[in-house]
Formats: structure tokens, sequence, C-alpha cells
């Protein structure tokens, strides 16, 4: 005979609750598992970029994330990475921080072959 170890109180199989559950807490842990979330967040943030940076600086740039706070752009050539960290990194940061408030509080370039 098998024998199983007892279960918290109220809890079904691999921890979750033993009874009806709200269909949005379900949805919210299914999207939260499969990445869905992440997957808007990057596409506004990249809205975001282009609308800050404008169509030509987009073209050769790109969003790598955002982490604690700083904001991580991919950059295409060597001679652009240097134009932005030096000429244009405090105008950007602030057209960043104006729309998006407290979220980006630092920006940050690097060398990144486009991948399309």
């Amino acid at each position: 005979m098998v024998q199983r170890r007892p279960q918290p109180e109220g809890a079904g199989a691999r921890g979750t609750p033993a009874g009806p559950e709200a269909l949005g807490a379900v949805l919210s842990r299914l999207f939260a598992a499969r990445g869905y979330g992440r997957v808007q967040a990057d596409a506004q943030l990249q809205t975001l970029w282009r609308d800050v940076a404008g169509e030509r600086i987009a073209k050769s740039t790109r969003v790598m994330g955002l982490k604690n706070g700083v904001l991580t752009i991919g950059v295409d050539s060597s001679p652009l990475l240097s134009e932005l960290s030096s000429f244009h990194r405090e105008n950007l940061l602030e057209g960043l921080k104006s729309r998006r408030g407290e979220s980006i509080r630092d920006l940050k370039f690097k060398r990144s072959a486009r991948s399309k």
C-alpha cells in the first residue's frame, strides 16, 4: 500500500486551493507562468523607446530589458553607441522618465547585433 504525505488543510494537489477558485486568479497564474505579461511589457517598452528616441534612432536600436530601474538599449553600431552615450543619454533619459515615471531611473547602452 502507498502512503501519502498529509497535505496542509485547504490545499489540493500541487498546493492549489481545494475548492472552487475565481477565474481571474486562475488566469493570472497561467499568464505569469507562460510569461504573457512580460511580452506585453516588453512591447510597451519598445513603443515607449521608439516614441522618445525617434524613428531614426529606433531603427538601429532595440530595448533589451528593464532591470532594477535601468533600461538597457541594444545598439547596432559602435559609432551610434558612442553618439547616444555621449550626446543624447540625458535628454533620452529625461523623456523616458517624463512618460514612464519612477520605473526608469537610468539608461544604459550596449553594443548588440540586431536580431530580426
